[in-house]
Formats: C-alpha cells, structure tokens, sequence
C-alpha cells in the first residue's frame, strides 16, 4: 500500500467518484453508439446506476483478490540499462523513419506555413500557434535551415524520448520482453508515427507528456517524497511551464495533475500547492509581459477557438430544423453567409467545414463569448434532436470504441513559396501502406484511431486502481482524461493529432501496472 496517500473514508469518496464518472462516460458511449436520436435520453440515468452497480461489485470482488506489487527504483540493474536504452532508441527511431521516408520531407500544413513564415523573418512572431514551438522551429534552423532536418530532429528527439522512459520503466523491475513489445507498438503505429512526421505542435506537446510520465515515475517510486528536494520542484514548474506553451489546451492536463497529486500525496500537498501557483505565475508572466517586451503579438480571438461545439449545434439546427431554430440564432447566422451556403458548405458537427469560408480566425472578433452560449442554449431547447445530432458527431473521435474512422491524420504539403514538395520513397510508402490498411480495419482501428479506446482504458484502470486502493498512477491518468474531455468541448471537427499522445502514454502505463499485478489468493 503506498505511504501517505488517501486511507479509510476519503479513499473511499474517492472510489465513488472515480466509478460514478467512469458509469456517466461509459453510459454516454452506449447512448451514442446505440440511438441516433434524443428521444430516450432518459435511459443515460438508468444506464449510470445498471454501469455504477457493476463496477461497484467488480471492485468488491478483486480487491482482496489481486493487488499490485509497490514499485520501487532497482539500482542494482543500471548496468544494463545502456544497452537496452540503444535498442530501443534504434527499433523506434528506425521505424518512424521509414514512414518519414514514405511521407518525406514530412506534412506541411496551413498551421506549419504560417509558423514557418515567422522563422524566416515574413511575418511578425505572435502566440496564436503556441510562438515557443516557433523558438525551436527557429532555433534548429540556425544549424540547417530545412524543414525536412526539423522534423528529423522530432524524430529522434521523440525516439530518445521515448528510450529513456522504457529505460526507467525498466529500473521500475518490468521484464524486458514488455518494454520491447511495448517500443515496437509505439514504433509501428500509424496512429503515431502519421503525426510524428508532420510539422505541427502536437509533436512537442506529445514528447513532452512522455518526460512528465517519467517525472510521475519518480513521484510514485518515492512515495511523494520525490517533490521535498528543490531540484525536483523546478524539474516539475519546467515541464509544466513547457507543455503550457507548446499547447494552449495543456492547462486541462497540468493544472489538475498538480493539484491531484496533492490529494493523492496530501503530506506533500503544501509542495505541491506552491507548484501549481508558481507555475500559474510564471505562464502568466512569461505571456504577459515577457511576450509584450519581445514584441510577441497575443492571440487576438480566443472566443473564435471556443465555440465550435456551440456553432456546429446553430449551424446543424439552422440547416435541418429552420422552422424551430431561434430567431436570433438565425439572424446571427444569416449575417455572416446566406442560406444557401450554409447548406452547401456544413458538414455535420463540424464547424470547421465552414468557418473558413465565412471568416476564419477574424469572424468572432467582437462577438462575446456569453452571447453564443446563450444562443446556444436557446438552440438545444427548441432543437433538441438536430443539436444532439452535430454533438454526436462533434464528439465522436473521443468518445467512439468500435467503428470507421473519419480523423484520421493526413500527411500533406500546403501549396508554399519555399519550394517544399513530395518526394516520397515507393518502397517506404508501400510499406506504410500495408500498415495503415490493417489500422483502417475494424479491429486495427480500435487499437490505432479510436480515441473513445484508449480513454475506456484508461477509466478501467482508474476503477481497478481505485478498487484495491492503488492511487499511485490516478493523479496522471485522470489529468489526460480531463485533457481528453474538456479538449472534446473546444472541437470545430473532428481531429485525431489533439488526442495522439494518448497512443504514446497508454503502452507504458499498461506495462507498468501489469508488470506490477500479483494475485493474493486463488482468483
């Protein structure tokens, strides 16, 4: 049992919470799945109690029937960690790139372009793409300026990554053979390597939730204790402070990963108390003032990366259901395009299908956030089925298990004046090819593409965790739910590269707490 951690009925609260939030997203998935219309939404509340019930007798049944071993940091096998540190880096790195060579130099989109231009002195640097992506962009070009050696650079950058948390996991007593099948998975998913090979933020943002994994490693091997020293605290603030400025969004995974890991350690709460308002601190200095001193320009419409869900659900409504949709809402539509586009452009539950038509990033300048929320409800009250309709299909890449996937990640190259064009290797590409088919499969996609997979997942070890009072690993598992589902209320679309980290994070946890799993009676 870990030390300092929650005991008696506080572990207990925590339990039901953890079962009563895995029956709501469970219940939903089912609803989802199952019904195309909103008419027996009162079934999610019977679906909540039928879901809660089961996981409350499958925790009573296991938690005297299996427990995990403590985790514990084995010095003793450092000697050969080097060698299987090489092997690692090597199977991982030689396989994304081969799907570099098919898809080379790598994609190159609208995003990419723009960030690009700010490399090259073309456009002012501002914060609309997270601008310390741009620094490095900027800072590996100082050595060669080519976007082909950037996204080299990801590349091994993530395979090291990717060696050095196997390497640590490998300190934690897991056999060899898990952490091999473990780096040849992470290595050969299309899921993965598809974004790894692109010009885009996630990349970082991606590689850096790999090193805070290996931080929490050493949370959980000290029982908490690992925070007492002040070396350790700024390691933390930086990897906060990092993730934060690579993805807007990151704030969903590392604010609630400190102040859980608090709960969960609460002898090191104070720590971590100051951590999380040290770190508040300096995003809000470093975006502030350090931004406005470096001539930074800040993100002019925060309110326009908010409302896509609300906007999807106006949209769909106005499209399917004109007769019922409120008069404001229909107004506000027919202000920035004509009925007859709107039909023609909307796709459904996608925002973005349109919005680039129609004003992009400059349309909700002057618009008030409340305002379209209000719009909002107004909408779901007098169309509840064709607003239920565009969330469904908003919000499939999160929550879909089984199924065709339409998010997958596309390696393209934007029309640009630098002269970066395809010049893809056959050979490669069939070979990526013949993976990416099996992944389109029903199956393959489930453990590829399908987000809604890995965060079931992630929820059945929150609960088995939780049932035999393990609440070593729910600080950071819960985080990259939070990250998950608060992400899924910002989406204009449906879009895999938000969420890919998850394939990444998922292959170590799972062979942390299986390599730990031992049974103390006859099961």
């Amino acid at each position: 049992m870990i030390k300092n951690t929650l005991k008696g009925n506080k572990g207990n609260i925590l339990q039901n919470c953890v079962i009563l939030f895995g029956s709501t997203y469970f219940s939903f998935v089912i609803y989802f799945s199952l019904c195309n219309t909103v008419r027996f939404f009162w079934i999610i509340p019977i679906l909540i109690i039928i879901i809660s019930f089961v996981f409350k007798r499958f925790s009573n049944s296991i938690k005297d029937a299996i427990s995990l071993k403590e985790i514990t940091w084995s010095m003793g096998r450092n000697d050969e960690r080097i060698w299987l540190f090489m092997s690692i880096f090597l199977l991982v790195f030689l396989i994304q790139l081969i799907y570099w060579f098919a898809y080379f130099p790598g994609g190159f989109n609208l995003d990419s372009y723009g960030q690009w231009d700010q490399v090259h002195g073309l456009m002012a640097w501002n914060n609309w793409h997270p601008v310390l992506t741009t620094m490095i962009y900027w800072l590996i070009t100082r050595i060669i300026d080519d976007m082909a050696f950037c996204i080299l650079i990801q590349l091994v950058v993530f395979s090291l990554s990717i060696s050095l948390l196997f390497c640590d996991i490998y300190m934690c007593g897991v056999p060899t053979y898990l952490l091999y099948l473990g780096a040849l998975f992470i290595g050969i998913n299309p899921a993965i390597a598809m974004n790894n090979v692109c010009l885009i933020k996630d990349v970082p943002f991606a590689i850096g939730t790999v090193w805070m994994l290996r931080t929490n490693l050493r949370i959980i091997c000290s029982r908490g204790e690992w925070v007492k020293t002040k070396k350790c605290r700024i390691i933390l603030i930086v990897e906060i402070l990092f993730l934060s400025l690579v993805r807007h969004n990151a704030i969903f995974l590392v604010f609630p990963y400190v102040i859980l890991l608090g709960v969960v350690y609460y002898c090191r709460y104070q720590q971590f108390l100051r951590i999380l308002f040290l770190s508040i601190f300096l995003l809000l200095l470093v975006e502030g003032p350090m931004f406005s001193t470096l001539g930074i320009k800040q993100h002019t419409n925060v309110v326009g990366e908010m409302v896509g869900v609300p906007m999807a659900a106006m949209v769909n409504s106005y499209v399917d259901d004109y007769e019922n949709i409120p008069i404001d809402v229909k107004n506000f539509l027919e202000n920035i395009a004509e009925d007859r586009e709107w039909k023609e452009k909307y796709i459904v539950g996608e925002w973005d299908s349109c919005k680039w038509d129609f004003g992009g990033i400059y349309l909700f300048e002057d618009e008030s956030l409340r305002h379209i929320l209000k719009m909002f409800v107004s909408t779901i009250r007098l169309c509840p089925q064709s607003t239920f309709e565009s969330l469904r299909e908003n919000t499939r890449v999160v929550w879909q298990i089984v199924g065709e996937c339409e998010w997958k990640t596309w390696v393209y190259i934007e029309s640009n004046d630098y002269g970066i064009k395809e010049q893809q290797n056959v050979i490669c590409r069939r070979i990526t090819d013949l993976i990416i088919n099996i992944s389109d499969t029903i199956v393959g996609s489930i453990f590829t593409w399908n987000i809604g997979t890995m965060i079931a997942i992630y929820l059945g070890i929150v609960v088995f965790l939780s049932s035999i009072h393990d609440y070593s690993f729910l600080p950071f598992i819960l985080a990259i739910l939070s990250y998950d589902l608060l992400t899924m209320c910002l989406l204009s679309g449906p879009s895999h590269r938000y969420f890919y980290f998850n394939s990444i994070l998922l292959i170590p946890i799972v062979i942390v707490l299986f390599g730990r799993i031992k049974c103390t009676k006859e099961c």
